[in-house]
Formats: structure tokens, sequence, C-alpha cells
């Protein structure tokens, strides 16, 4: 992300909510703001709304406009007639009225009785609490205010770099981003779904230029998928945010436990909510219910029958897919770094051949990987857009996003304690497992890591009975043969053993109907989908 909070102790304590939530621990935060400081629990747009924002770990976000003396109040509406006890002036526009006006008038006590006497707060009163307290931030959108004259107040105060500007034109955004250059910016896109869509495409492609986050609204539907806008867009949107370095928000209008987690899995990590008590007390409950999945069906190389092999897209489907468990290669490249990639060369799927190990990330990363997967299915860029050689941390940083899917790793070279240490080092032990056909690689997987899971694959030609032997002196869980070398008896002596039994790689449904029929435990495949319509 281009620009986090900087250093926040009570957002940190979201982030860590967040984290022990959907993966315990996940390197990637999650960082929330509280719309209007949490108008469905707090009476919007007041000090005490934006305290509890803060007391939460959120980030208040703060309506603001100018009363007819000049002064910017925090308030969302045009008149008072909605959030306020105001009669005989309730229909008078806030730009006709004074501040003394104004503050003569309950802002809380319409919410609830608890709230009486809270008033409109003016921005200089926030100004004032964050230069008492630097590790707090706000939003700041902009409804009506000259901005010179709201540039000139932040600069009097000195508080720019604990605001987020935000607005739905990106001309406001260019404007105070010139005045000060450190300020961060929003876009904000509402709407209908497909205007929505063409507003943040519209944005897209001028390079978010002067923006430094983007935030979409997610309205919700009665599908399965539980929003507006498709996974797929949203894919893309995290995708064209990131490559850009910007930080892509969502405001799910309604949400759950389980919603959220879909839109965790797509890599967001930022969201705006009306209701930042129960966003918090959703992530708390998802955490008690959450589970790896236990199904059998590991996506080889991700959904690579769908999306191009050992690429995030194709785990990202995987895991949206409910694959328990999605395989990828991995070898390391000539600076170090581990990545994603089945073969020694690029030839079969890139734009460019280069050898793996003898080439930098940067030279890999080059590369547009997915042109192989593009050609041989007849595809342009729009339905199969480039897409780069992932790194095994990228990859395994994704998959702790979420708890339902783990990674299976295939080390293609000697890099099985790189690949360990890399696992220890983001604590990942919970969401890993290895497999190869190589004894000594799994040995040594077992050797470093006894508490790891290996599937220890074996070929059509194997002599499998002496294999569970060696199987069992190394304390392998699994053994994987090709599904060219089993039969009822072998897959029955195999379990009686004590050994799950998988098979690889199944791609048509009659055979993975036979293996199922025969208590295979787990089938590789590249069409997890199809496997998933048979359990």
């Amino acid at each position: 992300m281009k620009y986090s909070p900087l250093p926040l102790a009570p957002v940190l304590l979201l982030i860590f909510t967040a984290l022990s939530t959907f993966a315990d621990p996940t390197p990637d935060p999650i960082y929330v703001q509280a719309h209007r400081g949490g108008l469905r629990e707090v009476p919007e747009n007041t000090m005490a709304a934006y305290y509890q924002a803060w007391r939460l770990g959120t980030i208040p976000e703060i309506d603001i406009r100018t009363t007819s003396d000049g002064v910017i109040i925090c308030l969302h509406d045009s008149t008072l007639k909605r959030t306020t006890n105001a009669r005989d002036q309730a229909d008078v526009p806030v730009s006709q009225l004074t501040l003394t006006e104004l503050q003569r008038y309950d802002a809380g006590g319409w919410f609830d009785p608890a709230f009486a006497h809270e008033r409109i707060p003016t921005l200089k009163q926030v100004f004032q609490v964050l230069q008492r307290h630097r590790d707090y931030q706000i939003y700041l959108d902009l409804k009506a205010v000259e901005l010179s004259q709201l540039a000139a107040l932040i600069e009097t105060y000195q508080v720019a770099d604990q605001i987020i500007f935000c607005h739905n034109r990106i001309d406001s955004c260019k404007t105070m981003k010139a005045a000060i250059p450190q300020l961060r910016t929003m876009l904000w896109i509402g709407g209908h779904a497909d205007a929505i869509w063409r507003d943040y495409q519209a944005a897209a492609a001028t390079g978010f230029t002067h923006l430094d986050q983007v935030q979409l609204h997610l309205k919700p539907t009665e599908d399965t998928w539980p929003f507006a806008l498709s996974q797929e867009q949203l894919r893309t949107a995290v995708a064209e945010t990131r490559e850009a370095g910007i930080d892509l928000e969502v405001l799910p209008f309604e949400f759950t436990p389980q919603s959220l987690r879909e839109l965790v899995t797509l890599g967001i990590q930022w969201y705006a909510t009306d209701e930042p008590r129960r966003f918090r007390a959703a992530l708390r409950e998802e955490k008690a219910t959450a589970s790896f999945l236990n199904n059998g069906i590991t996506a080889h190389r991700g959904d690579s029958g769908t999306y191009p092999e050992n690429t995030l897209a194709a785990i990202d489907a995987a895991i949206a897919l409910g694959a328990d468990w999605v395989e990828v290669d991995v070898f390391k490249a000539a600076d170090g770094h581990l990545v994603v990639t089945h073969d020694a060369t690029t030839e079969r799927f890139g734009d460019k051949t280069l050898d793996v190990a003898t080439s930098t990330l940067a030279e890999l990363q080059a590369i547009d990987v997915a042109t192989g997967f593009r050609n041989d299915k007849q595809l342009d860029d729009t339905l199969c857009p480039p897409a780069t050689m992932p790194t095994l941390k990228q990859v395994i940083q994704r998959i702790q996003l979420q708890q339902r899917t783990r990674l299976s790793i295939q080390p293609k070279m000697n890099i099985v304690d790189d690949a360990i240490a890399l696992v220890r080092t983001l604590r990942a032990e919970s969401w890993v497992g290895f497999n190869d056909g190589d004894l000594k690689k799994m040995a040594r997987v077992k050797e470093l890591a006894p508490e790891i899971p290996v599937f220890w694959d074996r070929f059509k030609e194997s002599p499998l009975t002496e294999d569970m032997v060696t199987a069992r002196k190394h304390g392998f869980e699994s053994l994987v043969p090709h599904v060219g070398a089993l039969n009822p008896a072998i897959v029955a002596q195999m379990k009686d053993a004590g050994f799950a039994v998988g098979a690889w790689t199944v791609n048509d449904t009659k055979t993975m109907q036979w293996l199922l029929d025969m208590r295979v435990d787990r089938i590789y495949t590249d069409y997890p989908d199809r496997l998933r319509s048979l359990k």
C-alpha cells in the first residue's frame, strides 16, 4: 500500500483484532473507517461518535460544511432537519445560519437520550483533538467548503499527516494534493453497480493520478455472492490498485462474518462501515467458527484449468471455489528469491524465455506469465490480463488472509531449507504443507518442521507397499500416487496402514467419481470446480 496509518496505538487495536480474526497471525493488517463516526451506533458527526471510533481503533470519517459566518462544521446534510432537534430552522440551509445559531440545537438526543446535549462540532475542535493525540487520524469528506480555506486550516494546526481527504471528484483531490502534498486523498465512488464500475474504470484509466485510495460502495444483493459488484470486478480492482501503489477501500452497507471473509480473501485490507462495533464483533465471530476445510480437493497449481497456472489469480480462484489445499511449485531465482513457477524456464508460459534459476526476480517479474495460457485458450488481454510471477512470500501472505484453504509447496529445486525458513519467518506453519516425489526433500521437511504435513507424491511404477514402510519411517501423513497406480486393493491397503490416500492429476469427472467410490481421500486437479460438484 502507498500510505498506511502512522503509528497509531488506537488504530492498531483494531488491526490486531482483525489479524487474530482471519489468521493468527497474518502479515497484512486490516484498516477500518467509521463512516460518519459509525452512524448506526452513535449520533453521526458528533464528538461522541468520533471518540468512540478512535476507542474502537477505527478512523472516523467526518463530513464538512461552512456556516454563514465562515466556520467549517462537521455535518453531512445541508440542513439540520434529520440530525438535530431543530424545528423552526430545520429546513434552513446551514450555509445561511451562523455557528451560534447551529449550536443552539441538540445533535445527539434524537439518536438516543444518552447522547443528549451533543452539539454540531467545528472542524477546529476536531483538529485540536488531533493535536493532542498524534496517533488519531480522520477522513475528511468534502460537502461544501472552500478548498483554500480548508487547506489553510490544516496548515495552521499542522495535522496534514493525520488526515485522508476524500471526495467523489478527482479534481478536488488534485487541488488538495497540490496545496498540501503530504495530504492523503481518496476518491469515493457510489451509486448503482454499473455506474460505480464505470467511474472506477475512468479513475484507473488516469493511473489513479493524485489519489492514495479509492473507495467502492458495495450494495447488498440476494444472490450467492452478497455484493452488487462481482468477485471478478473486485479482484481486478485489487490487482490494479496494488499495481498503482494505492489502497482499495470498500464500504459494504450490509455484512456478515462470512461476507467479510469473502472480501478479505480477495486481498482487500481497507473497509468503511456504518457499524464499527458490530464490524469488530463480526470479525471475532468468524474467528470463533473458522477452521480449515477438509474436503480432499487440491487445486493443482491453483485453479489452473481456468486461470494461468501458479498465478495469484489461479490461487484466489481456488480459494473462492473452496479447495482445501492449493498446490504450487517453487524455484529459487538467481538473487535468492523463492518464486512460484513449475518449469525450469519460462518458455512454455511466458512472453520471453528465461532460465528461472539464473535470472533475477526483477527479470522474471518483467515476464507476462499468462501468455501461454492466453494463447492456448485463444483469449485476449481483457479476458486474460497479463500476470506476474509471484514470490512464495506473496503467495503465503495471500493464503494467510483467510483460514479455509492451505498451501502445499512443491520444491522444484533444493530449496526446502529456504522455504521452511520463510514459513517460520511468516509464522505460517498452520497454513502450509509440502508435496513432492523426492524422498530426500520430503524427509528434510520432517527434519526441520515435523509439524508440517507431507504429501509424498508417488509414480505409476512406484512400489507402493515398500513406500508405505518408508513413509511411516519418516512420519509422512499422506501418499499421493499417480492415478494409474491405484486400484481398490492398494487404496484399502494404504488406508488400513493409516495413510491418507491421494491421486494426481485428474481432470475428468468419470475418473474422479471412480476414485471417490474407492474412498480416495484427496484428488489433485486443474479443475477444482468439477471435483467440488461431485462432493
